[in-house]
C-alpha cells in the first residue's frame, strides 16, 4: 500500500532524528578542533617570545662587550700617550682622561654583568621551554589529527545519508519540506502534537475551525510558534 504524504514526512522526521548524534558529534569536533588550533597557536607565541627574548638580550650582551673593549681601547691608547708627554699640564689632563676611562669600564663591568646573568637565565629558560613545547605542539597535532578523523568521519556518513534523504522528501509536499527546513534548524521539536485544543510546545489554543482544518490537513502551522501540528488520533511522531 503507498504511503500517504503525512507518513512520508513522518518518516523523514525519523531519518533525521536519526543523524541528529553524528550532527552533534561533527559540531562537536569542529568546536574541539577551534579551540585545540587556538591552544596550538598560544604555545607558538609564547615560544616565540621566549626565543625573542633570549636574542634581544644577546644582542645587548654584544653591544655592551663592543662597550667595554672600546672603552677598553681607548684607556690603553691614553696610556700609551702618557709617556710621549713632557708638559706636565697636558700630562695631567690625559691622565684624568685614561682615569675616567678606567671608571668607565668598571662601571660597565658591572652593566655587563647583570645583562650577562640575565641572558643565561633566559637560556635555560628557553632549554626548558624548548622541551615543553616540543611535546605540548606534538599533544596539540595528535588532538587536531583525532578531532579532524572524527570530522572526515562524520561528513563521508553524512553526505552518505543525503543521497538516501533526497528520496526520502519525494512524495512530501514542497510547502511542507521549505517550512520543516526552516524550522529544524532552529528547534529541537519542528513537528508536534496537538494537546487537546493546544500546541503542546507554545501551548497557543487552536480555533475550532483550525482543528477541524488539521483532521482534514494531518498539518497545520501553530499561529503561536509556526511548528507543525498533527492531530495525536493520527500516526505518533518519534519522539
Amino acid at each position: 500500500m503507498e504511503k500517504s504524504s503525512f507518513e512520508l514526512f513522518l518518516d523523514l522526521i525519523t531519518f533525521d532524528q536519526s543523524l541528529h548524534e553524528t550532527e552533534k558529534k561533527l559540531a562537536a569536533a569542529l568546536a574541539h578542533l577551534t579551540q585545540v588550533k587556538k591552544v596550538q597557536e598560544g604555545i607558538v607565541t609564547r615560544h616565540e617570545a621566549v626565543r625573542t627574548h633570549v636574542h634581544s638580550l644577546k644582542k645587548e650582551v654584544d653591544v655592551k662587550e663592543r662597550e667595554m673593549k672600546e672603552l677598553d681601547s681607548q684607556e690603553k691608547s691614553a696610556k700609551a700617550r702618557l709617556g710621549g708627554i713632557s708638559n706636565q699640564k697636558e700630562y695631567q689632563a690625559l691622565k684624568d682622561e685614561a682615569l675616567v676611562l678606567k671608571k668607565k669600564q668598571h662601571d660597565y663591568e658591572a652593566t655587563l654583568m647583570t645583562v650577562w646573568n640575565a641572558y643565561e637565565v633566559a637560556q635555560k629558560e628557553l632549554q626548558k621551554h624548548e622541551s615543553e613545547f616540543e611535546a605540548q605542539c606534538t599533544q596539540a597535532a595528535q588532538e587536531c589529527a583525532q578531532q579532524e578523523t572524527i570530522i572526515t568521519e562524520c561528513r563521508q556518513f553524512l553526505d552518505a545519508a543525503s543521497h538516501e534523504r533526497r528520496a526520502k522528501e519525494q512524495g512530501v509536499p514542497e510547502a511542507w519540506l521549505v517550512t520543516y527546513s526552516r524550522m529544524k534548524n532552529s528547534v529541537k521539536n519542528p513537528v508536534v502534537k496537538l494537546v487537546g485544543d493546544s500546541c503542546s510546545a507554545c501551548f497557543h489554543s487552536m480555533t475550532i475551525h483550525d482543528a477541524q482544518t488539521l483532521k482534514t490537513q494531518q498539518l497545520l502551522q501553530c499561529k503561536g510558534c509556526f511548528r507543525f501540528m498533527y492531530d495525536s488520533a493520527q500516526e505518533n511522531l518519534p519522539s
